[in-house]
């Protein structure tokens, strides 16, 4: 009925001929140059494969990425990224291995263990000892003793630790602990015969501990990468399935390092330092398994953070930031694949949790909001930099100009040499019209670029940005304030100088300066200054992160209609602006702009 032969006199399980064809159908319908299936699809495909796991020693590892692919769906569609398509290829594997033999049923049920084993690993290296039992017999070469093992890891794994020195690394200590793990049972595969036999890997960290026991996580990062090659038993496996270790472990690294952006990283980091601080002192479990009710638990870490004591500075901090730290450390349970700690049972943050923080959020004072910056503010600065003899300055205007219009982060149109995350517009994302018709900015002449009336921007990685969008704006009429003038010139200006295409706009090719934030931060202090208080707010009032809600706030004084221009938050932690503007609207140009 379940589609399972069992030969009790061999002890072998084996998927009945239909089911092994219908897996076939399965991994054959889905072809490695497959990029997006349906969630409707995906769905069918997991229940499918994990019904006949059963019967395929090691295929319950192989679940992390598919199953983050689900999490991670956008709208009806599910992403199939490599990592889903190395899993698909393992079953493609497995699959052809159960037609060459049945699978032993003692390779899924667990019996005493023929040997025990203990590891650990730290920034320096890994290593452990098998206890081998006496009927376990050894491979040749190797006597019937104990097995001690010891490597010191590269010197380029060392350097990208996660330490109180380098918070910036990406490889934690969890990660060394679980390639570990991996390592001791291959330690215990080359000099022991293991296969059909049952072993006990103990381990100290309880990151190691629960990614072997759950056997996947909903993630693609180092446990997904890793937790592909557990049970597989590497003695066992292909080679070329066992010298992906090493490569698997390196892409691991890299994803996670891209995945999360180095300040929000550092921030995990820090939160779970301090997390580890309260566990220490209270003598639990940072994990909370012993804990039925974590709450009360969670409570305490955010009272001390907000009194100060486990804040990073050591001083008191607001509700914000002390709900930040809980959820951090709650994304830390997440990355292991354990449930939110903050959850009750119909998975929302439970009552007592989201009250406290409410009252905390009565009881500070209103944030300090971003104040949009006067237009007569950004008129001074075009008329000033206009009369200037410098490159510089007229730069510097220039990118302000194009901030205030396109709604700009100042990571998305500044450069700064020391910000990762920093991805400025460059010349090749600019595109220029003279009415329907675009302008080769290759071999246009000065006087053709100088006539064109539209400009657009193509957003590539741009925070918040969706790759490939094109936001168009018109000329708006106005001699200083105006888009298409300003990106004129800066293409004018590369140009001039013979700037390779990905050069950033804010390049000034005739000064070792660069536009940088706290460039157009003192540029726009310095106008509000020499205006004066006429304008009701300080220097200090403003920075480079007020242009964009400048250029909403003008959008809204022009009674663009709400339905154009929406303002809404994202769990009040950051804002999106929607809008749909240009000054002279263009049909077959319009955009919206999700900042």
């Amino acid at each position: 009925m379940l589609g399972w032969i069992i030969d009790t006199v061999n002890l072998t399980i084996s998927l009945a001929p239909r089911r092994a064809e219908r897996l076939a159908e399965i991994l054959a319908s889905i072809p490695t140059t497959q990029k997006r299936t349906s969630v409707r699809k995906w769905h069918k495909v997991l229940g499918e494969l994990r019904s006949m796991s059963l019967a395929l020693p090691g295929a319950r590892h192989l679940f992390s990425h598919m199953q983050h692919a689900l999490a991670t769906k956008l709208k009806g569609r599910v992403s199939l990224r490599k990592g889903v398509h190395d899993a698909l290829d393992d079953f493609r594997w497995m699959l052809d291995n159960l037609a060459a033999r049945p699978t032993k049923i003692a390779e899924l049920v667990p019996l005493l263990s023929s040997a025990e084993g203990h590891h650990d690993a730290s920034g320096s290296g890994a290593g452990g000892i098998w206890f081998p039992a006496a009927h376990l017999n050894p491979r040749e070469g190797f006597e019937q003793k104990p097995v001690i093992w010891r490597l010191q890891w590269p010197q380029e794994i060392i350097d990208r630790l996660v330490t109180d020195k380098n918070p910036s690394g990406d490889i934690s200590n969890s990660d060394l602990e679980l390639a570990g793990g991996l390592l001791h049972l291959d330690a215990l595969a080359q000099t022991f015969d293991i296969r059909e036999r049952t072993v006990l890997s103990k381990t100290d960290n309880l990151n190691t501990l629960f990614w072997q026991r759950k056997a996947s996580a909903t993630t693609d990062k180092v446990p997904a990468h890793l937790l592909r090659l557990f049970e597989q038993w590497l003695a066992n496996l292909p080679p070329e399935l066992r010298s992906d270790f090493c490569s698997d472990l390196c892409l691991a690294q890299e994803a996670t390092k891209k995945g999360v952006s180095a300040g929000r990283a550092a921030a995990g980091d820090t939160a779970w330092g301090q997390w580890l601080k309260l566990a220490t002192e209270l003598a639990f479990d940072p994990f909370l398994e012993t804990f039925e009710d974590k709450v009360p638990i969670l409570q305490v870490f955010a009272q001390r953070v907000r009194s100060g004591k486990l804040a990073a500075a050591g001083n008191p901090v607001r509700a914000r930031s002390a709900e930040d730290y809980v959820r951090l450390v709650a994304q830390a349970f997440l990355a292991v694949g354990s449930s939110d700690p903050r959850h009750d049972d119909s998975k929302k943050i439970d009552y007592r949790l989201s009250k406290m923080i409410s009252a905390w959020k009565k009881e500070d004072p209103p944030p300090n909001r971003v104040k949009p910056i006067p237009v007569q503010v950004l008129r001074s600065i075009a008329y000033l930099a206009r009369s200037s003899n410098r490159d510089f300055n007229k730069a510097t205007a220039d990118m302000i100009m194009i901030a205030f219009f396109f709604l700009l982060r100042p990571g998305e149109y500044t450069v700064d040499g020391s910000a990762e995350e920093s991805t400025p517009f460059r010349l090749t994302d600019v595109q220029l019209f003279i009415g329907q018709t675009r302008i080769d900015l290759t071999t246009a002449t000065e006087a053709q670029i100088r006539c064109a009336t539209f400009v657009s921007l193509t957003f590539t990685d741009q925070k918040n940005g969706v790759r490939g969008e094109v936001i168009g704006l018109g000329r708006s009429g106005d001699a200083f304030l105006c888009p298409v003038l300003a990106v004129i010139r800066r293409v004018l200006h590369l140009r001039a100088h013979n700037a390779d295409p990905t050069t950033p706009l804010a390049t000034v090719c005739t000064s070792p300066r660069k536009v940088t934030p706290s460039v157009v931060t003192d540029t726009l202090r310095e106008a509000v200054r020499s205006i004066g208080p006429s304008l009701g707010f300080l220097p200090e009032d403003v920075s480079a992160r007020s242009l964009r809600a400048a250029g909403a706030n003008a959008l809204l004084f022009a009674k663009v209609d709400t339905d154009v221009i929406r303002l809404s938050s994202d769990d009040g932690a950051r804002t999106k602006c929607y809008a749909t503007y240009m000054f002279k609207p263009r049909p077959s140009w319009r955009t919206i702009r999700d900042a």
